[in-house]
């Protein structure tokens, strides 16, 4: 597993020191800066605020976060960030360990919500309860639109229900089954929709033969036609999982920037991977 080069760390978490001593004035007209780790994290807090925040991804859309570093330009358009909405993933732990050591207190940190899985955004439960934290810190720092940060959360929480529901119609059928998976990101939302996963590379690991031959064995065992691979990852052990069992590899991206679409997308491919029809 990759993690930040100590310069890059170093430097990351000085620059948003120096955006908590130059925090905007939110009463003289300027919005807040939100910086969220993930892409999906970044289009619900847009989906929160709307036009009252300034919100961005520390990483870039189709980037593999695991193998990701930020580049000195993006590093420089930090200045001014006010809140950071994590993601938990362990690239990060160190980084927000020595936010809170170095950073001004106006730069608030949003965790990931207490007890949950990596990959928790994939969970529409939790993803929402993020949302809800980051509501109540922008109302917080932004107290006169306070009301607008709690319409933009009503909204968004509206969207998630119903989201959810269509979701968990679309693999009723699915229930009880398995599928083959690449890593581990979407165990969260296979434990939401009552689905089991055959992982590859539950620790983000490349597998050896030995670990190759026991996902096949399980897969063939629980008659998988499926793999399904994340696009910002490296698919050699998937496709190779997949000539053994005569299956294809079918795209999932737990990453969109359009969080709605994007889990929407997810759903199909999870209901494809299990056999409930349906085609991409």
């Amino acid at each position: 597993m990759s993690r930040l080069s100590r310069p890059l760390a170093v430097l990351l978490l000085l620059a948003l020191a120096a955006a908590g001593s130059r925090a905007q004035a939110i009463g003289d007209g300027l919005r807040p800066r939100v910086l969220a780790v993930l892409p999906p994290q970044a289009d619900l807090v847009r989906r929160i605020a709307g036009p009252l925040a300034d919100v961005e991804s520390l990483v870039p859309e189709g980037v593999f976060p695991h193998l990701f570093e930020p580049t000195p330009h993006q590093l420089v358009r930090l200045e001014g960030v006010r809140i950071v909405v994590a993601s938990g993933l362990p690239f990060e732990e160190r980084l927000l360990g020595r936010l809170e050591a170095l950073a001004d207190e106006d730069v608030l940190v949003v965790p990931a919500p207490e007890g949950s899985p990596p990959h928790f955004w994939v969970d529409p439960a939790a993803a929402l309860e993020q949302a809800r934290r980051v509501a109540a810190v922008l109302a917080r720092i932004d107290p006169a639109h306070r009301s607008g940060y709690e319409e933009g959360l009503e909204r968004l929480a509206a969207t998630i229900a119903s989201l959810e529901r269509r979701i968990a119609r679309r693999l009723a059928p699915c229930r009880g089954g398995v599928v083959v998976t690449m890593h581990g990101a979407l165990a969260p939302f296979l434990e939401r929709f009552g689905l089991r996963q055959i992982a590859i590379e539950p620790d983000g690991k490349e597998p050896g033969p030995r670990r190759l031959a026991q996902v096949i064995e399980a897969a063939r065992a629980a008659g998988a036609q499926v793999v399904l691979v994340e696009p910002q990852a490296g698919r050699r052990s998937a496709e190779a999982v997949a000539a053994a069992l005569g299956a294809r590899v079918v795209l999932a991206d737990p990453l969109s920037g359009d969080y709605v679409r994007g889990l929407s997308a997810l759903g199909e491919a999870v209901a494809v991977a299990c056999g409930a029809g349906g085609g991409r």
